[in-house]
């Protein structure tokens, strides 16, 4: 009997042990869960930053190489294309603008008012921000705001002046071509922009609407600009979708278009051409054709390709 009640003993001892170790990993669970619900409510842009990490990895946009046998191609010249505008639209909504591609002296943006008002912005972009715009309002019943757009020469050298650390040089920021808008909504402005549903939504969805925020986080040692939530500038389809999704900056885009190849993505064509003696070899057959400089001495071209 005393062996059997030592047994016993031992068997609810070893029991009660096993119960305790498996509330252990419930526990930890449980913290976790407090910890990030905290978070979330206290922090949401700490787990917005992370959650865009971690789904980056997920993340893909693969551009597949066109054989150039499967193509053919014109030569246009650069002055044709500009007469064309039924044809081909150009803009300048590829053109890479940063510390060692400035804008050349004699750059002149193509400039309207966004929607009568007094804010400067390049044409390429005034439906898609509209459309953005009232996608935000519909969703979170506020208004999405440009706190700043195209800025001349002289507005830019002020702001360089005033502060010099994080404002670009003259020929430098793309707000001298009327591509980039620096957003905000009510209470929620600048870094804090993320603080809130509508900038988060923004950071996370732009790319539907042609805009990438242009220095994302992560991203420091290629733009050599830290992360800025609230700048968006305007690239247009496809290609913001694939800069979100590959988790690619403009710079890397740009340079992943090796020159004279064409790639199909999402049923466009895109390729990136050097002109020879003022002309672009343009492969035939495409319908919505866009046309950008580069600012690296290219054309980017892009067009829906034919069923």
């Amino acid at each position: 009997m005393t062996n059997s009640k030592g047994s016993f003993a031992a068997h609810e001892k070893h029991r009660k042990r096993g119960s305790r170790l498996w509330l252990l990993p419930l526990l930890l669970l449980l913290m976790v869960t407090c910890i990030y619900l905290g978070l979330r409510h206290f922090k949401p842009d700490w787990i917005f930053l992370i959650e865009e990490q971690v789904s980056g990895i997920t993340r893909h946009a693969d551009l597949t190489e066109i054989p150039e046998n499967r193509l053919s191609f014109e030569k246009i010249s650069l002055t044709d294309i500009s007469n064309q505008p039924d044809t081909y639209t150009t803009d300048s909504s590829l053109m890479l603008v940063n510390d060692t591609h400035m804008l050349s002296e004699d750059y002149t943006p193509d400039l309207i008012s966004y929607k009568d008002t007094d804010v400067e912005i390049n044409p390429s972009l005034e439906e898609s921000y509209h459309d953005l715009a009232a996608e935000i309002k519909s969703r979170f019943d506020t208004s999405l705001y440009i706190r700043s757009s195209y800025r001349s020469t002289a507005e830019q050298a002020a702001e360089s002046e005033a502060e010099p650390t994080l404002a670009a040089a003259v020929g430098a920021s793309e707000h001298e071509t009327g591509l980039a808008l620096d957003v905000y909504v009510p209470r929620f402005a600048g870094s804090g922009f993320i603080k809130s549903g509508a900038g988060r939504y923004v950071n996370r969805n732009c790319w539907q609407y042609g805009f990438v925020i242009r220095y994302p986080y992560g991203k420091k040692s290629v733009t050599g600009i830290p992360y800025e939530p609230w700048h968006l500038r305007y690239v247009g389809k496809p290609h913001a979708e694939i800069m979100y999704k590959a988790s690619l900056t403009l710079e890397e885009y740009i340079e992943s278009l090796v020159p004279g190849a064409c790639y199909e993505y999402g049923g466009y064509l895109i390729t990136r051409q050097t002109p020879e003696d003022g002309t672009l070899s343009i492969p035939k057959g495409l319908q919505d054709t866009r046309i950008s400089p580069d600012n690296e001495g290219n054309y980017i071209l892009c067009g829906i390709m034919a069923d």
